[in-house]
């Protein structure tokens, strides 16, 4: 297995210690599947918004059928992300080593596919799963654990 980018290593370590992102933003992408409205198309991310580390979780909303060469609206929760949520994610980040080689990237049609994103100075950091190996399974405990909360407690809109 190929070593972890040092620039990766370091951010989630400096997340871990601060529970700040401090510019560093994570996505989890789960995607595919059949077409809708049993495709997948689900995205949480910490980023910053205005100012606050942030949670934020954006799924295809399927109720209704958009207009001609139009994407379906999506359905987006945000919450003001807590140093425990930055820290929680940067551990099991490093305990699952994410990051550490470049995961499969071939692509099985009609499946589902777990992208991680992690963007350090500028610069996306991709692993592409077709379902999390064990070493990643708190991580599904804990992105479950993110879009419950924020679906709960976060402010919601529909964007277009």
């Amino acid at each position: 297995m190929a070593e972890i980018d040092p620039a990766v290593s370091a951010a989630l370590a400096r997340m871990e210690a601060t529970g700040k992102l401090e510019g560093v933003e994570f996505e989890h992408y789960v995607g595919g599947g059949l077409p809708p409205p049993y495709y997948h198309s689900e995205q949480l991310r910490l980023i910053a918004r205005d100012g606050r580390d942030t949670i934020e979780f954006a799924k295809a909303n399927f109720s209704s059928k958009p207009a001609k060469d139009t994407p379906y609206p999506r359905d987006v929760y945000q919450l003001v992300a807590q140093a425990e949520d930055v820290k929680s994610l940067a551990r099991v980040l490093r305990a699952g080593r994410a990051f550490d080689a470049a995961a499969p990237t071939v692509q099985i049609a009609d499946s589902v596919r777990i992208e991680l994103v992690l963007t350090v100075g500028g610069k996306p950091h991709k692993a592409i799963y077709q379902g999390l190996p064990p070493a990643l399974e708190p991580l599904d405990t804990l992105v479950d654990a993110f879009i419950a909360r924020a679906k709960s407690q976060g402010r919601h809109k529909l964007e277009p």
